[in-house]
């Protein structure tokens, strides 16, 4: 069976757990509002129906896949507490790497909130970096996007970054004031994600 990994990394509270559990359609990650809440690596794997491109025609079909996410903890301003957690991404990249074949998708999904409007020069730094070392997929997620429209924080990081996808979501409904803001984008991600195999 084909398998699927993504590593989903980013700083803490920017929803990578929530963006999971979308994913997953099912509450295995913790998740919290803004705060660190997953502090050790954890995956979390089960089959599903993906939409894969058909290398023989380029066309998008579900196919039955094991998909294994690997939820790393939130990366900190702190230089020590992002020491250690760089430790334990790269190890959740290795694992990736080690658990994957030819054939097979591996990539990371770096969620960065909409909401915040700020993207770090150490995070355009170390997607550079791990991006170049690691010659996996990136996709810049831009997560709690109550509205499906590029703003100033999407053009900053396409600037930043013009080789790089990216992709707005808003993995759970969000209730406001004005009403009810409907998920949307994990589909499209997940259709992104099946368009790409690992790099040699």
């Amino acid at each position: 069976m084909r398998q699927v990994n993504i590593v989903v990394m980013g700083k803490s509270g920017v929803g990578k757990s929530t963006l999971i559990n979308a994913v997953m359609g099912e509450a295995l990650a913790p998740a919290g509002a803004g705060k660190p809440v997953t502090r050790e690596p954890q995956k979390y794997s089960r089959k599903m129906l993906l939409p894969l491109a058909d290398p023989s025609d380029g066309h998008y079909r579900h196919a039955s896949c094991l998909l294994s996410m690997f939820d790393t903890a939130g990366l900190e301003l702190d230089e020590n507490v992002t020491g250690g957690t760089l430790g334990k991404i790269r190890g959740c990249l290795d694992a990736c790497l080690e658990e994957s074949s030819e054939g097979d998708i591996s990539l990371v999904w770096y969620c960065v909130n909409n909401q915040c409007n700020r993207f770090e020069q150490y995070e355009i730094n170390l997607i550079r970096k791990l991006s170049a070392v690691y010659k996996v997929p990136f996709t810049v997620v831009l997560t709690k996007c109550h509205a499906d429209g590029e703003g100033e924080l999407e053009r900053l990081i396409r600037r930043e970054l013009p080789q790089m996808p990216v992709q707005r979501v808003l993995a759970k409904d969000f209730k406001a004031s004005f009403g009810t803001a409907r998920a949307f984008g994990v589909d499209d991600l997940l259709r992104n994600a099946g368009g790409h195999r690992r790099n040699p």
